[in-house]
């Protein structure tokens, strides 16, 4: 079997898709499964919204390449933006797809809300897993007579990325009990939490390791990227009890639900951190990988011949995107053209 992401990489960071999309294909590349060309591809997969215009073209030109649909989001929810451009993601899934990757409960639930359609394809839940080469255990040992090294990271400045908590942390935490670093992009300009722009993996990684403890206060956050970076690396968490985040960090943290909680939170952790620190578990690249394979051959055993998008249904298609996204995404011409 040979499977080619079909989606337009950023070589730089550029958000928790590209990263862990990057890392899915150097890992089959590393097992011989992966396809550089279409012309050698078995399976197609595609991510929530992104080129759907050149899936609609495959799609119809390619009847016997099975398609998986990895969805993120809802994006509405996620973003605080409505539920419109996740009607047509469900509905691109349902005319495109032969098969659905979600990256959680959360997100499957959350996705089914929107659209009771979006399980009747086969499906699956297969969270994401960082580079191990760059995401690797620290080796620092946690030191109980200094304040807890506490790390948060974001790429977006989206308040909704937990910003309101960070700025009551700010405002009330005690920096002899806790030392607080931001690296990212942030909408506030923290007084006593230190700050640095954003780095590239290799750099958060090293700062991550520099750590004891990662925070997240993100909302709807169906499989954070940042999240599992930071496990991989060896630091327990402390994270908003919503989204995916019960699911990543088990029993290796403790949830919070308010803003008002977080310090509480962090104080539960610092006062047992070697006992959540001992139940990290997360699953590896090559897990996930494979994961990925099992779900195709399945995919490809059960399937039945599915009739190729018609032409009107593709157009009502990329116009609900286009009308969703406000993004010119293909002319028309274009989708006929041999």
């Amino acid at each position: 079997m040979k499977i080619h992401i079909l989606f337009s990489f950023r070589e730089k960071s550029w958000g928790g898709g590209n990263q862990f999309l990057k890392t899915l294909r150097q890992e089959f590349r590393r097992t011989n499964r992966y396809a550089e060309s279409l012309e050698y591809a078995n399976v197609i997969l595609f991510n929530s919204h992104h080129d759907i215009s050149r899936v609609v073209r495959l799609r119809r030109t390619h009847s016997d390449i099975t398609f998986l649909h990895r969805l993120d989001g809802p994006l509405g929810i996620v973003r605080g933006t409505g539920p419109t451009l996740d009607q047509a993601i469900c509905q691109a899934n349902m005319l495109l797809a032969d098969g659905t990757i979600f990256q959680s409960q959360w997100s499957q639930e959350a996705n089914k809300s929107i659209h009771e359609g979006i399980t009747v394809l086969p499906y699956t839940l297969i969270p994401n897993a960082p580079d191990p080469a760059v995401f690797r255990p620290k080796s620092r040992v946690y030191d109980s007579s200094s304040p807890m090294k506490v790390i948060i990271t974001s790429w977006s400045s989206n308040m909704r990325k937990g910003f309101s908590c960070y700025q009551f942390l700010d405002e009330h935490h005690d920096p002899r009990r806790l030392s607080i670093s931001f690296v990212g992009n942030s909408p506030i300009k923290f007084k006593k939490i230190k700050m640095s722009p954003p780095v590239d993996s290799k750099s958060i990684a090293e700062r991550l390791r520099q750590h004891d403890t990662y925070l997240t206060a993100s909302q709807t956050d169906p499989c954070s990227n940042s999240l599992l970076e930071a496990l991989h690396c060896g630091l327990p968490a402390v994270a908003r009890d919503d989204g995916g985040h019960p699911e990543l960090i088990g029993g290796s943290g403790v949830l919070f639900r308010d803003d008002f909680e977080v310090i509480d939170a962090l104080e539960v952790l610092r006062r047992n951190y070697d006992g959540y620190s001992s139940k990290i578990s997360v699953g590896s690249i090559s897990e996930v990988a494979d994961a990925y394979c099992n779900f195709a051959s399945l995919v490809q055993n059960r399937r039945t011949s599915k009739s190729s998008i018609s032409l009107w249904d593709a157009s009502k298609l990329l116009l609900q995107l286009e009308h969703s996204y406000k993004r010119k995404i293909l002319s028309l011409l274009d989708l006929i053209a041999p």
